[in-house]
């Protein structure tokens, strides 16, 4: 998890991780230069929830302003130096995770071992945790191909540490869309597989970056759907146009 600037959403965020229906866990929290009062709740619960264990399931790590996507990186970094091979997931600072998402897609990766990542469906809530219905992108059939133009993968992911590595990690030079770039990199190298459960909780907000930051984030997208096709060796017959409706359309060259 990473978070800049949460404190309104991130104690629900961290207390939706920790009430997991599993107890074998470990959640790493860097916080991205935070300038309210975020970190410090992350440490209050993590020294909560330490003191009722008698071991510390949270590890805070404070970071000056370097990016989501880095701070994603350094998070994962510190994930396999604490358990080399431990399933990864992320969780946003201003979502929730249902209480069985991690127990459900554990066991659905270890039930399909060629399968390197699995995704949910997730709920879209509000401000106030009003739900208000299941988004629409995972009810869509995943297939690599129908990834290029959606990003079909969002939330909850469950991946394994050997996926993450031969991807290369996180670029953290996205400044938004780098878990798009991720899931379409990934889908390149191995089997991905979808859990119809409602198991994340997607919050829609005003400072979202989906909606705050829409047209950056569009940008990015873009820039991960162009190189995915150079990767898939496309690029020389197709290209990528944005529809009058902002919808992504391949067309041939």
């Amino acid at each position: 998890m990473t978070l800049h600037n949460r404190a309104r959403f991130v104690p629900a965020a961290i207390r939706s991780v920790l009430t997991q229906t599993v107890s074998t866990f470990h959640l790493i929290v860097v916080d991205d230069g935070s300038s309210d009062e975020a970190p410090d709740l992350a440490q209050r619960l993590a020294a909560e929830d330490a003191a009722r264990l008698g071991h510390s399931r949270v590890t805070l790590m404070r970071s000056p302003r370097i990016g989501r996507f880095a701070a994603l990186a350094v998070a994962h970094d510190a994930a396999a130096r604490l358990a080399p091979s431990a399933l990864l997931g992320w969780v946003d600072s201003d979502d929730l995770l249902v209480d069985t998402a991690l127990a459900e897609t554990t066991a659905f990766l270890q039930n399909h071992p060629s399968c390197g990542m699995v995704y949910t469906q997730h709920i879209i809530i509000d401000d106030a945790n009003r739900p208000l219905g299941l988004g629409p992108r995972c009810l869509v059939p995943y297939s690599p191909q129908a990834l290029l133009l959606d990003f079909l993968t969002h939330h909850f992911r469950l991946f394994r540490p050997s996926l993450y590595r031969d991807i290369g990690g996180v670029d953290s030079s996205f400044t938004s869309a780098g878990d798009y770039d991720f899931c379409l990199k990934a889908s390149e190298r191995t089997t991905i597989l979808h859990l119809p459960r409602p198991l994340y909780c997607y919050r829609v907000h005003p400072d979202s970056i989906s909606l705050a930051r829409h047209d950056e984030q569009r940008a990015n997208a873009v820039r991960a759907i162009e190189a995915a096709l150079v990767r898939r060796g496309l690029a020389d017959r197709l290209r990528l146009v944005v529809t009058p409706d902002r919808r992504f359309q391949l067309v041939d060259r």
